[in-house]
């Protein structure tokens, strides 16, 4: 008996390991999904309710999910975007439930801090209720369908997006919550009971469908051919191939700098010959935030939400217009700088402070391929391309970042979030070369670091893409000017610049001439003394090894062009002097010349009965 006992013991105790290590694998979301009048963006494709009905999202950071109801397009006042994508049509598994349902209520009643800013920045009006529904997460060969059961999901019913200028279109596409602060959320019923439901990520837990309370991202880019990439409980290394930059206590990121470069190749930005330009953070004036600034990544909104000066300052490097009615900027498609800039590996960069508000920066560059998206029906008429900075002014919400980036920025970056562990990481994501394969690792729910993966410098990810323009690999740098109103780098129009150039120019050309009228007189005074043989040559009047001139302004296509040029290089050398033909003493000096040109605290997640 004691050795039946003894083996059962011995048995038990092996099997203890396996089942520890039996840690739930992240679960991969479907996110090919092609939508939006703004974009196009990538979005999820999603089950929910029952029998299933497939349904489009966005992944975002709202406190609960966000489903369209099929209806919304249907009203003869709505106005959506075409193709329609998957909606919810209702269901009778969840007429069951409808005393679960809530009251109705406007996007402004949201009171957590995504809710606030996504109905502020995307000017939602209209009207949403909560419900008690099913999310079913979808599996591949081999693996069991999870169904999060009494899940809580916000429905919109007629949510429209508006623009400054008075354009909007009906809210088409919802939103998955990828919010793990609270494990349930409490609302009341429109009869009046007081109801706790699970949240997204929690449910998720409870199920026992992935390891942690966490989520990895990379929005990715439809135009680029980069599929998203979306993990619960875990992350694709091969979507993050930078160091990831880390915050704990699931709090903002900092953002030191804005700036522009070129990755390899010439320039083709605008009003600077530099192929990097710092110093383009710039605040709302003087009771603004100093930097550096809070920001929040979130996929949930589409553009980049930065100072209004901030988005000058970078736009006056770039062949855009300000357009008060989208308060967006339009690409101008017939400046010859847009097409080099766009098919180039000409970038934009944010400089992340890794720990707090001070310290060492590092940066994430996002190539302009990715900043030129499109307006189109019903915002616009015909596809119109714009650049994705949207002027965000923090001090008209109650509680909201200084800067929030959406959608745009994060087509090229990773972003990652353990809300077990409270860090959250942003990291370099790689281009339309670099995600042919998966490297998937488990988020435990004590993950407090992430490894990316072993990969060249971003821009190799786009060689197939990006060509360099041909040019000076080396270039210089600049700096935008801080705070200064100015965006360019010496703060002067254009045409003050041409102006200075040719000033220069014709000033090194006087100088010539002095200098030929000073050796000539000298040669007279030599001659009086001495015969000089008229085959000798004159002595060199200029050194081309000597110091270099002023920098003079040389136009290149779609900028102008600041070069260091030799001081032999800007005319030719004064002829020999010969004392036999006084008639072709001095010669004319020519000027260099211009060309002109172009709820509730983390606790134990449960269900309701």
């Amino acid at each position: 008996m004691r050795d039946s006992l003894g083996s059962a013991l011995i048995i038990a105790s092996a099997l203890l390991p396996a089942a520890r290590a039996a840690t739930p694998e992240p679960w991969p979301l479907w996110y090919n999904e092609t939508v939006g009048p703004d974009g196009p963006w990538n979005a999820i494709h999603f089950s929910i309710d029952f029998p299933d009905q497939h349904v489009t999202f966005h992944p975002s950071l709202l406190e609960t999910s966000l489903i369209i109801n099929a209806s919304a397009c249907q009203a003869s006042s709505a106005s959506c975007p075409l193709p329609t994508p998957g909606m919810w049509e209702g269901s009778g598994a969840q007429s069951l439930s409808a005393w679960k349902n809530s009251a109705s209520f406007e996007p402004t009643a949201l009171t957590d801090e995504a809710g606030k800013y996504m109905t502020d920045v995307m000017g939602l009006e209209g009207n949403m209720r909560y419900i008690a529904e099913r999310f079913v997460l979808q599996a591949n060969e081999g693996r069991r369908y999870k169904f999060l059961d009494n899940h809580v999901s916000a429905v919109s019913d007629n949510l429209t997006v508006k623009y400054p200028g008075g354009t909007s279109y009906t809210l088409d596409v919802g939103y998955w919550s990828l919010n793990g602060m609270q494990d349930t959320f409490g609302y009341k019923s429109a009869n009046g009971s007081q109801l706790e439901m699970n949240t997204t990520l929690a449910d998720a837990v409870l199920q026992d469908a992935v390891a942690s309370t966490s989520y990895s991202l990379h929005v990715g880019s439809v135009s680029q051919n980069i599929s998203g990439s979306l993990y619960l409980g875990g992350y694709d290394r091969t979507r993050c191939i930078g160091t990831p930059i880390a915050t704990d206590d699931n709090s903002y990121l900092y953002l030191a700098d804005v700036e522009l470069g070129v990755a390899e190749g010439g320039s083709a930005f605008i009003n600077t010959s530099a192929k990097r330009t710092t110093g383009l953070l710039k605040t709302n004036g003087t009771n603004a935030a100093s930097l550096p600034l809070s920001t929040r990544p979130d996929p949930g909104v589409p553009y980049m939400y930065l100072p209004g000066a901030t988005c000058d300052a970078i736009a006056a490097y770039l062949p855009v217009q300000y357009d008060a009615d989208f308060d967006l900027y339009l690409w101008d498609t017939t400046d010859a700088a847009y097409t080099k800039i766009i098919n180039s590996p000409h970038y934009l960069s944010f400089s992340f402070h890794t720990a707090g508000k001070s310290g060492t920066t590092q940066n994430i560059d996002i190539p302009f391929a990715l900043l030129n998206l499109t307006l189109s029906a019903p915002l616009t008429p015909s596809p119109t391309p714009y650049f994705p900075c949207r002027p965000y002014d923090p001090s008209q919400s109650d509680s909201a970042p200084s800067t929030i980036l959406g959608r745009a920025f994060l087509q090229g970056a990773f972003l990652a979030q353990n809300f077990d562990s409270k860090y959250l990481w942003l990291a370099q994501a790689p281009g339309p070369g670099a995600i042919d394969s998966t490297d998937v690792h488990v988020i435990d729910a004590d993950s407090t670091s992430l490894t990316a993966a072993i990969s060249p410098v971003w821009n190799a990810t786009w060689s197939s893409v990006l060509k360099p323009l041909a040019g000076d690999a080396s270039g210089t740098d600049s700096a935008g000017g801080g705070d200064k109103d100015s965006a360019s780098d010496s703060g002067l129009s254009t045409g003050a610049k041409i102006g200075i150039g040719i000033g220069v120019g014709l000033g090194a050309a006087i100088l010539l001439l002095l200098l030929a009228l000073f050796f000539l007189r000298r040669k007279k005074q030599q001659r009086r003394h001495t015969a000089v043989p008229t085959s000798e040559p004159s002595p060199a009047l200029i050194d081309v090894d000597g110091p270099t001139a002023p920098p003079y302004e040389a136009q290149q296509p779609g900028s102008w062009a600041m070069q260091d040029r030799k001081v032999g290089e800007m005319a030719p050398a004064v002829g020999e002097l010969d004392s036999s033909n006084s008639g072709a003493g001095v010669q004319e000096l020519p000027s260099p010349g211009f060309e002109h040109g172009h709820g509730h605290g983390r606790g134990q997640a449960y269900e309701l009965a």
